[in-house]
């Protein structure tokens, strides 16, 4: 499972990838945005994932997820 955050609009998308194709599980946007982005217009930092955490940064915030276990 991959997370996938977009550079542009700050849309994160949860895909499965394998050596034949790429399926999309879920997708949504983070809120609230960020003011900086709109100069930049980029979101380059990676996701991190730590102790089932998902942490998004969006320039001046920091987003935290908790990951459902299976």
């Amino acid at each position: 499972m991959l997370y996938c955050p977009t550079e542009d609009n700050g849309t994160v998308t949860l895909a499965e990838a394998s050596e034949k194709d790429c399926k999309e599980h879920s997708r949504f946007l983070l809120t609230p945005q960020s003011t900086h982005r709109a100069q930049k217009s980029t979101v380059s930092t990676p996701p991190v994932i730590a102790r089932n955490q998902l942490y998004l940064r969006d320039h001046e915030l920091l987003f935290c997820f908790h990951l459902k276990g299976r």
